[in-house]
């Protein structure tokens, strides 16, 4: 339920219609039918008699909290992201050139609970991956990987490119966004998932049989109808 997933896949769908042709869009919204459909049983039969709450009730109260950005703000998640980025910044600031290296305590602390005992170790992380990065290597570190994001998401939208670059150029965009406020580029999972996507993007790339001279690429559908 995190809302910050929700917002990156309504958008990611939204170019996702936008981008596919007229027959995966028709999939799409007859998609959108059965889970309307689900949803309105699911809300007009709730689990464990008419007394009982909907089960997609704490789904739809979370959701809801999306539109109000006052609730966001005040959340102790949105507190706790601010923490780490006054102190991510200030560390920054003193170490643009190369960073302070991963693994480095850069400011902010972490209390632990352990068999009742209360303790305070340093905080390892930041939520915010842009600034993680910038923190941990300086400003030519995430120049250099806010430029392999860009040329990824050109390939994957170059003029010729087939239909499923483009989509995985959608998810690219998306992890991208998502990292503002989640551990994206940190998490080995999302690492190797990124790293197999950037790679068939630039394979799916419509000059790269050219530019490797006896290396056939397969061509991909150049249109899905």
């Amino acid at each position: 339920q995190n809302r910050n997933m929700w917002v990156i896949a309504g958008l990611a769908l939204i170019l996702v219609i936008l981008i596919a042709g007229p027959y995966v869009r028709a999939r799409i919204f007859a998609s959108f039918a059965a889970l309307a459909a689900v949803l309105a049983i699911l809300i007009a039969a709730p689990l464990g008699g008419s007394g009982a709450s909907s089960p997609i009730t704490p789904i739809v109260a979370r959701a809801s909290s999306i539109l109000n950005p006052t609730a966001i703000r005040s959340s102790s998640s949105a507190s706790d992201r601010d923490y780490e980025d006054r102190e991510g910044w200030q560390s920054a600031i003193h170490h643009l050139a190369i960073g302070i290296g991963p693994g480095a305590n850069y400011g902010a602390e972490l209390i632990t609970t352990s068999g009742g005992t209360h303790g305070v170790t340093p905080r390892l992380f930041l939520q915010n991956q842009y600034l993680y990065i910038l923190v941990t290597t300086g400003i030519l570190g995430i120049a250099a990987w806010i430029l392999f994001l860009l040329a990824t998401i050109r390939n994957a939208l170059m003029p010729g490119a087939p239909i499923e670059s483009r989509m995985l150029g959608v998810g690219v965009l998306g992890l991208s966004l998502t990292a503002i406020v989640m551990l994206s580029f940190t998490d080995p999972s999302y690492l190797v998932a990124l790293g197999l996507v950037s790679g068939a993007i630039y394979a799916l790339r419509p000059d790269v049989g050219r530019e490797h001279a006896g290396v056939r690429v397969p061509r991909a559908l150049a249109e899905v109808r």
